[in-house]
């Protein structure tokens, strides 16, 4: 956390994962910046790379590497005590990649997009009702338009 004068300047967030899973190895490495604003919400941006070796032929591995940037925006609108909205904007890109079986580097320059909303409703002092819709937009004229629906409780403490 990013502290100035006693407020809350700035959060930043390293993270380094690893999974296993029958012979497949995942590696990912990660950086975010989350920038709270009083009038502008709340934004920033993801820096992230993946690494993935699955087991080939003779022992050996198929390595694929890629690149990840993420730059959100959202910002909460409380309606009432009990309801709150908050509009989401997520732009993101996967720049680079790289797979060892056909040796070829891959440079994309087309980015996709996230846009929704998280709908909270507040049933009690403690619980809630969240609602989420995303809207999940490539840029590229083969992909379609898919849509991300989340139900759910909240629990506040």
């Amino acid at each position: 956390m990013v502290v100035e004068d006693g407020k809350l300047k700035a959060l930043n967030s390293y993270s380094l994962t690893s999974a296993y899973l029958k012979g497949t190895l995942m590696g990912l490495i990660g950086y975010t910046w989350i920038k709270p604003h009083p009038t502008l919400g709340t934004f920033g941006y993801n820096l992230g790379a993946i690494m993935l070796m699955m087991k080939g032929t003779e022992m050996k591995y198929n390595t694929s590497f890629s690149t990840s940037v993420v730059v959100f925006w959202t910002k909460p609108y409380q309606y009432s005590k009990k309801l709150t909205i908050s509009p989401q904007v997520f732009v993101m890109s996967a720049p680079l990649a790289y797979n060892s079986v056909t040796g070829g580097t891959t440079v994309s320059r087309t980015p996709g997009a996230l846009l929704g909303t998280a709908i909270d409703y507040r049933i009690s002092k403690r619980f809630g009702f969240s609602f989420g819709y995303k809207a999940n937009i490539g840029f590229e004229p083969e992909f379609s338009l898919l849509h991300n629906f989340q139900i759910g409780s909240k629990m506040t403490f």
